[in-house]
């Protein structure tokens, strides 16, 4: 397979070249290419293995819900190749092989094919029951589909949950849910718009010029609406009751929620003649525990546990007015506040909580 000649309107930009490796070998894309694209334009016909009898496995659909793109990028499993966007230095790899892609000793099921009917395993690995654990265990575990979760290491990627709670929640970033989300937000409805590629426009985005004109206002108006929050790369799962959606992806949303919270902190910081961050090197700071220190010289001149005394009646305060519950810094660290500010905390709860804890403690510092 080859890369086609550059076509109008297409959306990679062939003047960025992003170079990558897959399963350790060098390889080189371009700025807009998903993963399967730039393996597949380099001549990439395999991507994983089937997995029962480790067969070949290509390109199906090439787009998010392809079942044969699920790949190894660093220390995240599971990735979709045909919707996630090639960056710069990724490390990419197959599942579910040993030990290589190519010659997977996984493959010799295919022998013992006659022998190995649907769902075997549930009789197959029953006795005797001291084997489960060690031995039934990794044996399964070998053969089951998806890829290494960072579990025994910190983990170089983001994950987190978060609950909100629009009143229209629109599946589908095309010119249809574009044209609903709009009409929603315009009538003072609070929307979220889920779309899984990295980008709004669903398929107008591989139109002719008139299409593209026409689309271009729609997205411009959306991503600027006050109304509308849009998670791209991400996937409506399900809708259960009492109106629960579930959604998977938008990472880059969460970091952005995330990386706001501290920027609110750290204007709070600058400002402020009382608090300070405990960890006072930028380059290492959590976005999500912020650990904040109490500098004043009314409250540095009592000994430890004085300060912590101080503290349980600042947190005492917030937890009665129904600010804050759970604050209280790591009890190994120094006598400290600790706030949350992961993706589960909205922008607006950060902007509440600061003034509170300022008040809290100038109440305790008042009247002492």
């Amino acid at each position: 397979m080859k890369r086609l000649s550059q076509q109008p309107h297409e959306i990679i930009d062939r003047s960025k070249e992003l170079e990558f490796t897959w399963n350790g070998k060098s390889f080189v894309g371009y700025r807009g290419d998903t993963i399967a694209s730039a393996l597949a334009s380099s001549g990439v016909e395999i991507f994983s293995r089937s997995m029962k009898y480790h067969r070949h496995r290509g390109i199906m659909t090439a787009d998010h819900w392809d079942p044969n793109l699920a790949v190894q990028v660093g220390d995240e499993p599971n990735v979709r190749a045909g919707s996630r966007r090639l960056e710069e230095g990724m490390q990419v790899s197959a599942q579910n092989v040993w030990p290589s892609l190519e010659w997977d000793l996984g493959a010799l099921n295919k022998v013992a094919g006659r022998f190995l009917s649907s769902g075997f395993y549930y009789k197959t690995f029953m006795k005797p029951k001291i084997f489960w654990d060690h031995v039934y265990q990794k044996v399964l575990r070998k053969f089951a589909p998806g890829g290494r979760i960072a579990w025994e290491e910190h983990s170089t990627s983001y994950y987190d949950k978060r609950y909100i709670h629009p009143d229209v929640v629109v599946a589908g970033g095309g010119p249809a849910g574009i044209s609903a989300a709009l009409a929603a937000a315009d009538m003072g409805a609070k929307v979220t718009l889920v779309e899984m590629e990295a980008e709004l426009g669903g398929h107008i985005r591989w139109g002719d010029p008139v299409d593209g004109s026409n689309i271009a206002p729609l997205i411009d108006r959306i991503e600027s609406h006050k109304n509308v929050e849009i998670l791209l790369d991400s996937t409506v799962t399900g809708r259960y009751d009492h109106n629960w959606v579930e959604s998977i992806g938008g990472t880059k949303e969460l970091i952005k929620i995330s990386n706001e919270n501290l920027k609110l902190v750290e204007d709070w910081i600058e400002k402020s003649d009382t608090f300070k961050f405990m960890c006072e090197d930028k380059n290492h700071r959590s976005s999500t525990s912020i650990t904040v220190l109490i500098k004043d010289e009314w409250f540095t001149k009592f000994n430890e546990e004085e300060q912590r005394a101080v503290l349980k009646k600042l947190f005492s305060f917030l937890e009665k007015e129904g600010v804050a519950n759970d604050i209280n810094g790591y009890p190994k660290a120094p006598p400290s506040i600790r706030i949350w500010g992961g993706s589960t905390v909205q922008n607006s709860d950060i902007k509440a909580l600061l003034p509170w804890i300022d008040w809290a403690y100038n109440s305790i510092k008042n009247n002492a």
